[in-house]
């Protein structure tokens, strides 16, 4: 049955071309997270193939904020329902677009993700290991910015 409701999801959102933009009450602006751990690895998604934009690139946890909600509470939502992480420290680092960018941090016994259906893997990266994956644009940027650190050939 599970499945079932999955595929069904999966088919709406395609059909809908919903993607980014996932349901009715979503507004412009988006919250995306620079998520630390204790030993300074970031926690990087790779979005499902299914997704309609940038299918299979990695990206920062994170989504569009909704009605009636600040940017922060959508960013805290949307990293509980895309990771089941419990974030701390959430500090807003800089805006770019409509984009804005946080930076948090976690505890070191809750670093299990439960990833949902937007993403098929994570990984907890250090700053010299991102190179050796391809992001949706300029995610990369934003965790090498929030690291206070850059790196040549940023997408």
């Amino acid at each position: 049955m599970k499945l079932l409701f999955e595929n069904w999801k999966r088919f709406l959102n395609e059909e809908a071309d919903s993607y980014p933009r996932g349901e009715g009450d979503d507004l412009e602006e988006v919250a995306k997270v620079v998520i630390v751990s204790p030993d300074d690895t970031v926690l990087i998604l790779q979005r499902a193939d299914h997704m309609v934009w940038k299918p299979d690139l990695w990206d920062l946890p994170g989504g569009f904020q909704k009605k009636d909600e600040s940017l922060e509470q959508a960013a805290t939502r949307e990293i509980e329902e895309e990771t089941g992480l419990q974030i701390k420290d959430l500090t807003e680092f800089g805006i770019v677009n409509e984009i804005t960018i946080y930076k948090a941090s976690v505890s070191a016994d809750d670093q299990d993700i439960e990833l949902d259906d937007e993403n098929s893997d994570h990984k907890w990266v250090k700053l010299d290991e991102l190179e050796e994956y391809e992001f949706v644009p300029f995610m990369k940027d934003f965790i090498v910015n929030a690291l206070g650190e850059s790196t040549e050939d940023s997408e």
